[in-house]
């Protein structure tokens, strides 16, 4: 199975297990069934070892940090002075007057009354 080699060039994302290639088909419900049991074994290790934990530690703490990010911005685009300047800016940077950075940073001074 040509997922099997491509799987030796990925490295493991956990220490406690490698990812299984395993072929199933609805037609022979052995395969699902087989399948079903590598995915309990997969959980019961990544209980064990705190894997899941950690990855869903990770996943709330992103998502804390994307709703920041999200906030910001939806504060940002309703200032003002930024709704005022930033077509003109837009326009600049799609005609090539301007660079995105300049642009960018042009915005955050308006924000920032600087």
């Amino acid at each position: 199975m040509e997922y099997v080699s491509a799987l030796k060039y990925m490295r493991p994302r956990s220490p406690d297990w490698r990812p299984v290639v395993m072929s199933a088909s609805i037609h022979k419900p052995e395969t699902i069934e087989n399948v079903s049991k590598m995915l309990d074994k997969f959980w019961d290790t990544a209980v064990k070892t705190g894997l899941l934990m950690e990855r869903r530690n990770e996943q709330l703490t992103k998502w804390m940090w994307t709703h920041v990010q999200d906030e910001i911005m939806a504060v940002f685009r309703r200032h003002p002075q930024v709704l005022r300047k930033a077509p003109l800016l837009e326009s600049d940077v799609t005609n090539g007057k301007i660079t995105p950075g300049w642009a960018a940073e042009t915005l955050l001074r308006v924000f920032f009354g600087l």
